[in-house]
């Protein structure tokens, strides 16, 4: 499938795609989840798939986007859940997340839904962590604007 000019010209306008990135995000969390929870931002704002999750310790979200990423899990951790998946095409929310699992009380299973088309794949990121160990991850823990 080719993408129309219209789209390509549509995407450099940074109003389309702020406007398109508002949709999307509250497109995404007013759908029906079942047991599972999105969060997404909008702007500094954190809005949520369940009205019940608080998300005030998250607020405001100014954060760089791969560590804004990594707070919403540590938040899903804190709040009682066990695994997550993260979906991205940046590879640095990858590097991260093998970084800082450690630092991630509680956590079971992190999942990355990582790259599109033919190279679309899913990271055991729990898995690579152990594999690697403590101290191999640690060389990733450079510092950032955020600590989990």
């Amino acid at each position: 499938m080719q993408l129309s000019s219209y789209w390509k010209n549509f995407l450099r306008n940074d109003d389309n795609k702020d406007e398109l990135f508002q949709f999307l995000a509250n497109a995404s969390v007013s759908q029906d989840t079942g047991d599972k929870v999105i969060l997404s931002t909008i702007y500094k704002s954190v809005v949520s798939s369940n009205p019940a999750v608080n998300s005030d310790d998250l607020q405001p979200c100014s954060h760089e986007e791969a560590d804004r990423i990594l707070l919403h899990v540590k938040d899903a951790m804190n709040s009682g859940y066990k695994d997550a998946i993260i979906r991205t095409v940046d590879t640095d929310v990858v590097v991260l997340a093998v970084a800082y699992i450690q630092d991630l009380e509680n956590i079971g299973n992190l999942w990355i839904a990582f790259g599109t088309g033919k190279d679309f794949r899913y990271i055991p990121v729990h898995e690579l962590a152990r594999s690697i160990g403590p101290d191999m991850a640690m060389v990733y823990h450079f510092p950032r604007s955020v600590r989990l």
